[in-house]
């Protein structure tokens, strides 16, 4: 006896249909009002209030279902001014938050400045070249010393990135300074900083190992691009300077001879110099803390080793030593100077 299959219950029917129709609504709808319901649970309602809610929506979307309206199950309110959907107990403290975006750490990229040992004694000057130096950021000041034997200890201390350096100092002087410091640590960038002509000095700075030599005439920034070349390893003269030297050594290969007072040592040199500009015997020792007998001596061998018959000579050679390079100073200035 064959058995009929019965015909499913029209409730059945009636309720699949509803359930499906309503599920494909609320599919779409979830589309679109998605950040509703977020909006909606951010409120915080009461939660009799909130369940009360949500059975009243149901009805009217299952009511929409039963009756054939396929639309969106879920209708939405429009927005008035910012486009989000408001309920009636959402204050306006509690709209939900946008994310805050990563905090992005603003991190210096500038180098570290370079740091500098002012060697000078002269306690206001190196106070002052300190306060300009570190203007710019640059560069800083990591210690000072008033003498030679200061600026050793104070190398060894503290592997400055730059030492600057002046030549006239009491007991050991600049330039023999450079070839102590150089004797321990051979790559220390070393700038000369002083008031003497570069055409008696600059010279023998680099000779003795310094990477430059400016005057303390010079403008601040000639004083900057010096310490900002030593710095790299680079050499910095003046562009004057540059030009004498230039001239001087191919005058120095076509006579097949350099300049008379090579021979002097740094000390025997600052002598002179001081000679030349008209200082006596015991000004020379007070300006350079040596004692009057030191001084004698250093002229004595100054008298030997340019082999002058007697003192008359060697002071007129000393002045117009000194005046050349006065000149040459003043020549090189006006022909940079604009018409």
């Amino acid at each position: 006896m064959a058995v009929r299959a019965r015909a499913p219950d029209a409730t059945v029917v009636m309720m699949l249909r509803v359930m499906f129709v309503f599920m494909r609504g609320v599919i779409v709808a979830g589309n679109e009002h998605g950040y509703q319901a977020a909006n909606a649970l951010d409120c915080r309602e009461e939660p009799r209030a909130a369940a009360e809610s949500a059975r009243t929506r149901f009805g009217a979307a299952l009511r929409q279902c039963v009756t054939g309206n396929r639309a969106p199950c879920i209708q939405s309110s429009k927005l008035k001014d910012s486009g989000t959907a408001k309920h009636p107990n959402m204050t306006a403290s509690k709209k939900p938050k946008s994310p805050s975006p990563a905090v992005v750490e603003d991190k210096d990229t500038r180098p570290a400045p370079k740091r500098l040992l002012l060697v000078d004694d002269h306690p206001t000057f190196r106070q002052g070249l300190k306060f300009i130096v570190t203007k710019s950021g640059e560069f800083d000041v990591c210690g000072e010393a008033d003498s030679a034997p200061a600026a050793i200890s104070q190398c060894r201390a503290l592997r400055p990135d730059v030492v600057v350096v002046d030549v006239s100092m009491p007991g050991i002087n600049g330039i023999e300074l450079i070839k102590m410091i150089l004797a321990e640590m051979p790559r220390m960038p070393i700038l000369v900083l002083s008031m003497h002509e570069e055409t008696h000095y600059a010279l023998r700075a680099l000779k003795a190992g310094a990477k430059g030599y400016v005057m303390k005439t010079e403008a601040m920034s000639s004083i900057e691009s010096a310490l900002r070349r030593v710095a790299e390893g680079k050499v910095y003269v003046s562009p004057t300077f540059g030009e004498q030297l230039i001239f001087k050594a191919i005058t120095a290969i076509d006579e097949g001879m350099g300049s008379p007072v090579d021979v002097l040592s740094d000390r025997e040199l600052e002598v002179l110099e001081k000679l030349g500009k008209g200082l006596t015997t015991r000004e020379v020792a007070d300006e350079m803390h040596l004692s009057p007998k030191t001084v004698e001596t250093h002229r004595a061998h100054i008298k030997e080793k340019l082999k002058f018959k007697d003192a008359t000579s060697m002071i007129r050679f000393a002045v117009d030593w000194v005046n050349s390079g006065r000149s040459d100073q003043a020549a090189a200035a006006s022909d940079q100077t604009p018409a």
